[in-house]
């Protein structure tokens, strides 16, 4: 199976994530019965999700857990790692001076 890198819209990306974690879960070589009770969803529920990549955003994660997937869950959201962690840390990036570059010409002759 390939999965497209570019979606053409939310339902098309939900549904590839759903071929995904299928294909994640035959490659460990679990049924569905057997991943369902790994991560505490109905089986059901991981069949719907495999077919349509729709389900609650918690059976998700938790089927990401299951399927040893956590990393890209928690990455999802994330802010890059150069921005302030703290009010203090902005305000003191905020205060530092800008540089300055000359405008004119220097010293032609």
């Amino acid at each position: 199976m390939v999965i497209s890198l570019t979606h053409s819209s939310p339902e098309m990306l939900a549904q590839s994530v759903g071929q995904a974690a299928r294909q994640k879960r035959l490659a460990m070589n679990l049924t569905r019965a057997e991943l369902a009770e790994r991560a505490g969803v109905p089986a059901p529920t991981l069949r719907r999700f495999e077919e349509t990549g729709l389900a609650p955003f918690l059976t998700v994660i938790r089927l990401a857990f299951a399927l040893e997937g956590e990393v890209g869950v928690k990455t999802l959201f994330s802010l890059p790692d150069d921005l302030p962690a703290t009010l203090d840390e902005l305000i003191k990036a905020e205060s530092k001076p800008s540089r300055r570059r000359a405008t004119g010409i220097r010293g032609r002759s």
